[in-house]
């Protein structure tokens, strides 16, 4: 058994997304005394901002709150 390799060195011509169609992500989460939350925004081609937020309800380090708000941001787009 053998895997067939491409050169992913060098693009194609006119392969991969548009530049023009970049979209962003923007996350953070905290934890603290005051509760657990995370957020995070969506940011569109033209610039439009989309926010979400929310708060855990169970205990957890701050990395994780991160994560939980990489994944709500990734779910969400």
């Amino acid at each position: 058994m053998y895997l067939k390799m491409k050169n992913c060195d060098e693009p194609l011509f006119g392969e991969g997304p548009d530049p023009d169609s970049r979209w962003g992500l923007i996350f953070d989460g905290v934890v603290n005394v005051f509760g657990n939350r995370i957020g995070a925004v969506i940011v569109t081609p033209k610039g439009t901002y989309i926010p979400f937020s929310a708060r855990l309800r169970f205990d957890c380090t701050n990395n994780i709150a991160e994560y939980e708000a990489c994944i709500m941001g990734i779910e969400e787009a």
